[in-house]
Order: structure tokens, then C-alpha cells, then sequence
């Protein structure tokens, strides 16, 4: 627990469902912060941005001093210890901005909607871990029809991820998409409902 709050981690494979589920989470008195955004809005400001000119040089600025995205993206491209420099640079300062979000939340649950919620080891802050799985096929056919990829561009950025073990051994809770929205929608409302419960049932151990 964050203070009086309850850390709620919610993560997974590309294409799994994430996004639905957090949909639903924001319909009850859930904080849900879209860690995605975040992450963008703190590597372009400073002192983010001066580490990473430090570390990367000028060529990922753009004419008007702002960083460059695909500039940068292709420099880490397919270089592991460049790629490492890059998270071992913005992780400390995302987790770090992420956490601060969450202290000053008006609600008493705040969940991080983040892809890298493990890698960036901001999962190491949450007082639960929820996992959205679905088999490679949907997600590619979701990746598909969400970003307009051809099925084998679809297919590089599914492989390219950590396999579905690496996120469910750490998770404290699983809901598997099973490619019926209706279904999904029904289970991210239970986790609601739990998250909810789970709460109240924190806060009244604590009170006592």
C-alpha cells in the first residue's frame, strides 16, 4: 500500500486486451493511469532528456532541441546494450513520476495500465499484479486490425515480447481473454469488484 491507497499493477502481452480492461476499471472508483502516456510526457522533459542527449548525443534532437522518437528508436534498435543504457536511464524516472501520480490520486485504488510494468520493475510497487492473456493467434489478428500491420509484421511484435510465463508466474491474478469481448468485459468487472473488496478489507485490517 501506497500510503492509504492500493497499487494495483495491470499488464500483459500486446494485443491481450489490456486496453478493454482498463476501459471497464475506469467506469468504477478506480484511478487507472495509462503509464504509456506518462512514460512519453516524462522522457521528453528534462532531466530525462539531458541524460539521454549525455548518453545517445545530439542526433536524437530534432531542429527545435525536442527528442526525436524514431531517432532515438533506431539507434537502440536491435542493440541490446544500447537498449539496456536506454532503460537503465528512463525506468528509475518513469517508476519515480508514476509513483508520485499515484501519491497524490484523488481515489483510493490506483492501477498502472503499463506494457513493461515488469521490466521497469514498477510491479515491484504494487500491492497486486493482474494479468490479461490470450493466445498468440488473437492478439495478432487484434494487432492486425488495431494498427493496420500485415499479419507477419503483426506476428514480429507478439515474438518479439517475453513469453506468457514470464508474466503470469508474477501475477497475482489472471484473466484469460478468450476472444469473446462480452466475456472480457464480465471478468475485467469482477476484478473491479475485487479490487474494490480487497480494499475495504485492507484498510479494515489496518484500522484495526
Amino acid at each position: 500500500m501506497l500510503g492509504e491507497k492500493l497499487i494495483v499493477g495491470l499488464t500483459g502481452q500486446t494485443g491481450a486486451g489490456k486496453s478493454t480492461v482498463s476501459t471497464v476499471l475506469r467506469r468504477y472508483e478506480l484511478d487507472v493511469i495509462n503509464c504509456d502516456v506518462e512514460a512519453h510526457n516524462i522522457i521528453a522533459q528534462e532531466p530525462c532528456l539531458g541524460a539521454l542527449v549525455d548518453r545517445f548525443g545530439p542526433e536524437i534532437l530534432d531542429e527545435e532541441g525536442k527528442l526525436n522518437r524514431p531517432a532515438l528508436s533506431e539507434i537502440v534498435f536491435n542493440n541490446a546494450d544500447k537498449l539496456s543504457a536506454l532503460n537503465e536511464i528512463t525506468h528509475p524516472r518513469i517508476v519515480q513520476y508514476l509513483l508520485e501520480i499515484a501519491e497524490t490520486s484523488y481515489f483510493d485504488i490506483v492501477v498502472f495500465d503499463a506494457p513493461t510494468l515488469i521490466e521497469s520493475g514498477l510491479d515491484q510497487h504494487c500491492d497486486l499484479v493482474a494479468v490479461i492473456t490470450a493466445e498468440e493467434k488473437l492478439r495478432v489478428q487484434w494487432i492486425q486490425k488495431r494498427s493496420g500491420l500485415t499479419h507477419k509484421q503483426a506476428l514480429v511484435r507478439v515474438q518479439a515480447q517475453p513469453p506468457e510465463s514470464f508474466y503470469v508466474n508474477r501475477a497475482n491474478l489472471v484473466l484469460a481473454n478468450t476472444g469473446k469481448l462480452d466475456a472480457l468485459v464480465v471478468k475485467a468487472e469482477h476484478l473491479a469488484a475485487y479490487l474494490q473488496n480487497y480494499f475495504q478489507r485492507k484498510r479494515g485490517a489496518a484500522d484495526g
